[in-house]
């Protein structure tokens, strides 16, 4: 069964799973991501746990919150955890490129690990994955599109 709650924005609906207390475990960017996954599920909409988090995040849609306070669990390798913790370190108006996250966790060397570990970031926009730009600070690829990485940036004024 799949606990979750929605929040509709102007860019789509943003949904968010939940594990059993309530922690949020996932949260899903596209209706292709949600449709795929829910395929062979059944789905509890969840009003309780939903309140406090889409008014979070409609609060930082808005530009009136920076960070979250919401409970989450992730579930990942050591380095997979270890590159998401540092991700969400990044400060809300900043960037980092792939190189600098590698060097920051002590492996420079780990640039396409740190690249995949970040495509595969369970929780985005929470764990700002989109603060992380390619060489010389382009854009890349993002779980939401490259339009949403854009937006995202710009709603943060990057």
């Amino acid at each position: 069964m799949i606990i979750y709650e929605e929040c509709y924005t102007k860019q789509g609906t943003f949904r968010f799973i939940f594990d059993e207390e309530g922690q949020v475990i996932r949260i899903i960017l596209t209706d292709k991501h949600w449709f795929s996954l829910i395929a062979d599920h059944t789905l509890k909409r969840s009003h309780n746990f939903g309140k406090t988090i889409s008014r979070q995040f409609k609060e930082y849609l808005y530009g009136d919150r920076k960070q979250f306070d919401i409970p989450v669990v992730l579930k990942g390798t050591t380095f997979q955890k270890k590159t998401w913790k540092d991700v969400q370190k990044i400060p809300y108006g900043e960037t980092r490129t792939y190189t600098e996250v590698a060097v920051s966790i002590g492996n420079p060397r780990a640039v396409r690990a740190v690249g995949n570990t970040i495509a595969t970031n369970p929780l985005p926009i929470f764990i700002p994955c989109h603060r992380v730009l390619g060489k010389d600070y382009n854009l890349t690829g993002y779980v939401g599109g490259i339009n949403m990485k854009k937006w995202l940036l710009e709603k943060e004024s990057i």
